[in-house]
């Protein structure tokens, strides 16, 4: 009897294990607080470069607050990397990662920021939004989104 219970616990955490490695955050994830609402899709795409395929997600957002609708890709998000309609893009994806950083592009103020994508469980996650140290984007002031947010998955 000790020898079955101590195979089921095994059993389990070897499931829950691979559930933590395989992590990929694809699909729709949302955040919802009072009148305010962001949502972004992920979705895995290649990239092409001198004849070798790189996976990355691209990924769509919308913003809405107080009700109304700041801005918004999502209408994009059956398009693919080749048409250049994504707003967020994460690059070297891995499985393993609990982390991943890549561009955001704000909409309304023009700009690319860095977005980090921080797991927290297999159903949240943290993004923050930075700046980017490029010089085409230092006269820039504030963001449209929340610089910190939890999204969860849909």
């Amino acid at each position: 009897m000790k020898y079955i219970i101590i195979l089921i616990a095994t059993v389990f955490l070897s499931i829950e294990i691979s559930a933590q490695t395989n992590y990929i955050p694809t699909g729709t994830w949302k955040c919802i607080n009072g009148n305010d609402t962001i949502e972004i899709y992920l979705k895995p795409a290649q990239m092409m470069l001198n004849g070798i395929s790189y996976p990355l997600l691209i990924g769509f957002h919308k913003y809405v607050k107080n009700g109304q609708l700041i801005e918004s890709s999502i209408p994009f998000s059956k398009s693919d990397f080749i048409d250049k309609k994504y707003t967020i893009i994460i690059y070297d994806v891995k499985s393993d990662d609990i982390r991943n950083d890549g561009d955001f592009k704000d909409i309304s103020l023009d700009v690319k920021r860095l977005v980090i994508l921080k797991k927290l469980s297999s159903t949240t996650m943290n993004v923050r939004l930075t700046s980017q140290q490029v010089r085409k984007y230092t006269n820039v002031v504030g963001y449209t989104l929340p610089r910190n947010f939890i999204l969860t998955k849909e």
